[in-house]
């Protein structure tokens, strides 16, 4: 690109990221200084992290961009005042004070929201094009999941460079097998259906009813894959378990980069909270939270009187639905998009993976995360919120 139109798209970037309200907008190369990977061994190796343990995780990887996405060229760094706009003044007599920080929104909130406005005016306006994400495992369809992912990226090879891929070891069709030598076999067969070498990441799946001190042994799960993250064929390496109370001890090793969490956050549903949403502030673990629409009653919601499989909901649980099928229909919201749009806003969720049976579902997915959701329906709605037990009303 010319260097004038390199000035050009800067400026424009610039005054979109200013009037989404950001108050600092600057540009940097990816390329990885070596001076602030050794600021950042420093300022760790002296303890100046405090409690923010997760900052110890995976410093290779702040240290370096490029770790984190390879083709990246250059940096958008972006900073905004967080301070009130009507003047800060402290408590009465020797009342303690509240951090002027504290005072407005949750922080992450309010960026994370404008971060994904201006990427969105990026993807749309400026040709960047969207990377997909696809989450596969060898038991989805008995293999024919990644079978189906493999014929497409070798039929659609523009599609293939614009596709993140990632799967799964150790249940397959033919049983779960927790072993250093049957991950190995796992991730060959992968290989080979998928017609990938490398994978930016891959889970450790189904692990329930497995010791997990087998699993994470040296000729384990665990060791297989540190084996293949040192060779170079897998970049991250995650857990999936169908079960949040099986992910949760898996999360507090801090041995993960990255956990899919089924079934623990939701509009009704806040199993996250207890441990898993601490174990992963703490390690630093990415979490792609999956099964948004607890099988289909905030895709359909309550007064479809559908039926939903593998679930039996109260009658009170369905009735507190309805509650907020009224509230999304008085501020013109649609139910899934709001039920999707509430995990992401979490400041510890990466990704929602909300599951598609036919493309149009798939579809209709995509088009309700980009609706915007005004602060004033976040305030009515989650006072309303509460955990409905898995059981009992779920």
């Amino acid at each position: 690109m010319p260097d004038q139109a390199v000035t050009d798209l800067k400026t424009t970037i610039r005054e979109r990221a200013q009037g989404l309200g950001f108050n600092v907008v600057g540009f940097t190369t990816a390329d990885a200084d070596p001076a602030n990977a050794q600021a950042l061994s420093k300022f760790l190796s002296q303890g100046r992290q405090g409690d923010m343990a997760w900052l110890n995780n995976a410093d290779g990887r702040r240290g370096n961009p490029k770790a984190l996405m390879p083709d990246a060229k250059t940096i958008i760094v972006l900073g905004a005042n967080y301070g009130p706009t009507d003047g800060v003044s402290r408590l009465p007599g020797d009342r303690g004070n509240i951090s002027v920080y504290a005072r407005g929104r949750d922080y992450h909130d309010v960026l994370k929201k404008k971060m994904k406005q201006l990427a969105r005016w990026l993807a749309e306006t400026q040709n960047c094009g969207v990377k997909v994400f696809v989450d596969t495992a060898p038991i989805y369809g008995n293999l024919g999941s990644e079978r189906a992912v493999g014929r497409a990226l070798r039929e659609r090879p523009d599609l293939a460079q614009k596709t993140t891929v990632v799967t799964k070891v150790g249940a397959t069709p033919d049983g779960k097998d927790y072993s250093y030598d049957a991950i190995m076999r796992h991730v060959e067969g992968s290989q080979e259906r998928l017609g990938m070498e490398t994978f930016d990441l891959l889970s450790i799946h189904d692990a329930m009813d497995h010791p997990i001190e087998q699993v994470l042994a040296k000729d384990g799960a665990l060791g297989a894959l540190r084996k293949l993250q040192d060779e170079g064929i897998v970049r991250y390496i995650g857990t999936a378990m169908n079960d949040p109370y099986t992910n949760e001890p898996y999360i507090e090793t801090g041995e993960f980069d990255v956990t899919v969490v089924p079934n623990a956050w939701s509009l009704l549903n806040r199993v996250a909270e207890n441990r898993i949403f601490p174990a992963a502030k703490k390690h630093g673990v990415g979490l792609l939270m999956a099964q948004p629409f607890e099988r289909g009653l905030l895709a359909k919601g309550a007064k479809s009187g559908a039926y939903f499989h593998r679930r039996n909901f109260s009658a009170d649980c369905l009735a507190h639905v309805v509650e907020i099928e009224s509230l999304c229909d008085r501020h013109g919201y649609p139910l899934p998009g709001v039920a999707l749009h509430y995990i992401l806003r979490h400041p510890l969720v990466g990704a929602v993976i909300p599951g598609a049976r036919t493309p149009d579902e798939a579809t209709q997915n995509a088009k309700t995360s980009e609706i915007e959701i005004s602060e004033a329906f976040w305030d009515e709605l989650l006072p309303m919120l509460r955990h409905w037990d898995a059981g009992e009303h779920r």
